[in-house]
């Protein structure tokens, strides 16, 4: 599985960053959960082989044998998601110029413990890093501004990003971003949710076409085994094949073909039937002489009628007929 980077030196979206030789891993290294999104109780695996190196720390992520764990590897291992969040406790912090990076309006936390790492969406940025104090509730910026180190024009900055006016109070810019946060967590729900109906409506979709296959493949069945046609077990599996394949055809193929009824099976007098009737007294001679496809059909489908007609007219049994 490959490696991802929960952490670099790198100043993120809110413009501060962290120093990661200040890192105390201890608490994070001995429950190593990962979660989704931060969400207390969506644990979807753990973290493993955590390090620091290069200016990083980076960790492997080990997903859970739950069909949410799965889920979630699934799309880790496409790449539909990649990035990953933490949760940092500062200790320390420093507005040392010295320490400061371009772009960076906000302190550098130099000492600071790993709370907890999640997998995420969309991160704030690439070193999205999450403040939290002692009891997990937000490390809010005004907490940095006690000691006078953010700037009032940084302030003002952060304000008209958020689409306030220059002159908002840090409360009323911390409850844009707090809504702005919340927005993005209902917009993550309801796509989950959609994600969720989406795959139970493909699953029985999917149900239904098996079972509507199985019903029309057995209809099929019915008519290859239907006496009447007399149908051959090769060409029968001809049929079958035909039929995977193209089942409108198939099922048109079979029906268009003949089927045979013994002339046996034709109603006697007394049954209603005027033609059984006339042909009561027929002669092989009479039938090859008046209906001489009778005769074809006695070969195949009535071939004791047609040998005691045979034997009748011509004294002896046909050659090229025998009774089954």
């Amino acid at each position: 599985m490959r490696r991802i980077i929960l952490c670099t030196e790198g100043v993120n979206v809110y413009g501060y960053r962290v120093l990661v030789g200040g890192a105390d891993l201890k608490l994070f290294t001995k429950n190593p959960v990962m979660l989704w999104m931060h969400i207390r109780g969506k644990i979807i695996g753990k973290w493993k082989d955590v390090k620091i190196e290069d200016g990083k720390i980076t960790a492997e992520p080990v997903f859970a044998d739950t069909d949410e764990g799965r889920h979630y590897k699934k799309l880790y291992e496409d790449d539909m998601i990649n990035m990953a969040s933490i949760w940092v406790q500062p200790l320390e912090w420093s507005e040392d110029p010295k320490l400061r990076l371009e772009g960076q309006t906000a302190p550098t936390v130099t000492k600071w413990v790993l709370k907890e790492g999640s997998l995420v969406d969309i991160a704030g940025d690439t070193d999205a890093i999450k403040l939290v104090d002692s009891q997990n509730n937000e490390f809010k910026l005004s907490d940095f501004n006690k000691n006078n180190l953010i700037k009032e024009n940084d302030m003002k900055k952060l304000a008209l990003f958020l689409k306030l006016s220059d002159s908002a109070s840090e409360d009323a810019i911390l409850e844009a971003v707090q809504r702005v946060h919340s927005e993005h967590e209902a917009v993550s729900k309801k796509l989950a949710d959609k994600t969720a109906e989406v795959e139970t409506l493909t699953t029985q979709k999917n149900e239904l076409e098996t079972k509507l296959a199985s019903h029309g493949k057995k209809e099929f069945e019915t008519l290859l085994n239907d006496p009447a046609r007399k149908l051959t077990d090769e060409q029968k599996t001809t049929y079958l094949t035909l039929f995977e394949s193209n089942k409108e055809a198939a099922t048109a193929a079979v029906k268009a073909l003949p089927t045979y009824k013994k002339l046996s099976d034709v109603p006697e007098t007394g049954e209603g039937d005027e033609e059984a009737e006339s042909r009561k007294d027929w002669k092989l001679s009479d039938y090859m002489e008046k209906d001489p496809k009778a005769v074809e059909q006695m070969k195949l489908n009535d071939k004791p009628k047609y040998i005691k007609l045979f034997k009748s007219q011509y004294g002896s049994e046909p050659k090229n007929v025998k009774a089954d």
